[in-house]
């Protein structure tokens, strides 16, 4: 999947007329993602509802340098769990907003929403990733956010083993993308929608199949797979990357195989006493674009 550029005359005016965005922020050199195929939105879902649980922990993330809208999940007090393809070599040019709802032209804004990013992660093998990378991404990554957390918001727990993902498994994905990836549709707000899993592409990633017109898209990138563990609701994938269109498959990266990363990086940031720069992928801007990931296995 990939994070959704939005354009100017909608997000980006809104929260500045609303006063959100910062009056400026440190340089940083000019990411290079556009080698990479990333499609990701909630495509054939519904609207997440203000009485339902994902809706509690769901956030979306928005890059000032980039303009780009991606979705995060929050997992402990001020920690968001998202993409690595979702973060900035500069932290503090991301902002987190715990809204159900996107900005709409000429409506107003609640900024006390919105909390400033100021400190961030992914793992080690995100910022060796090349065009060339089949799978084992590592696309995955932990922000830390400035100020308390709006008290309707509440922490999602996530799921510690892979056992329960087999074949077939029924899992709901969330997020703020794109609601037709052909089309290019945007969402107004948060939507879910209730898939099946095809299995494993790698050890640390899983896929779905999208050919039935349900799934995730553009915009949904960092947004959460969930299943559902004797009644509750479990995080168990990141939204990575997916094919053309968004109407072929999509790639999560799995959450319990980077647990005791998750859990450690946490620990990091919650230390973190000044920023530090995120790294991310080198590669050229001119490298082509992969035709698609690798075709799901039949299993776990």
């Amino acid at each position: 999947m990939s994070f959704i550029s939005v354009s100017k005359a909608t997000l980006w005016t809104t929260l500045l007329a609303a006063g959100i965005l910062s009056a400026c922020a440190p340089s940083v050199s000019n990411q290079k993602t556009s080698g990479l195929n990333f499609d990701s939105s909630i495509i054939g879902g519904d609207a997440v509802t203000a009485d339902d649980p994902i809706g509690a922990s769901a956030v979306w993330i928005y890059d000032q340098k980039r303009s780009a809208l991606c979705t995060g999940t929050l997992i402990a007090e001020n920690m968001v769990l998202t993409a690595a393809h979702c973060t900035n070599e500069d932290p503090t040019q991301l902002l987190i907003v715990f809204s159900l709802s996107l900005p709409q032209d000429g409506q107003p804004f609640d900024k006390s929403l919105v909390r400033q990013v100021v400190a961030g992660k992914t793992t080690d093998l995100w910022p060796n990733v090349t065009a060339q990378t089949k799978d084992t991404w590592g696309d995955i990554a932990v922000l830390r956010y400035d100020g308390t957390t709006p008290a309707t918001a509440h922490p999602a727990a996530m799921l510690q083993g892979t056992q329960v993902l087999q074949k077939g498994t029924s899992m709901v994905l969330a997020g703020y993308g794109l609601t037709d990836g052909v089309k290019e549709t945007q969402s107004t707000g948060l939507r879910k929608v209730t898939v099946s899993l095809a299995g494993f592409i790698s050890q640390s990633e899983f896929a779905f199949d999208q050919s039935n017109g349900k799934g995730a898209c553009h915009g949904d990138s960092g947004g959460p797979a969930y299943v559902q563990v004797n009644g509750q609701w479990l995080v168990a994938g990141v939204t990575s990357r997916g094919g053309t269109g968004c109407v072929k498959f999509a790639v999560y990266t799995s959450v319990p195989t980077y647990l005791t990363w998750i859990q450690s990086t946490v620990e990091y940031l919650s230390k973190l006493t000044s920023t530090e720069p995120i790294p991310q992928p080198g590669f050229n801007k001119d490298t082509p674009t992969p035709a698609s990931a690798p075709a799901p296995s039949q299993g776990t």
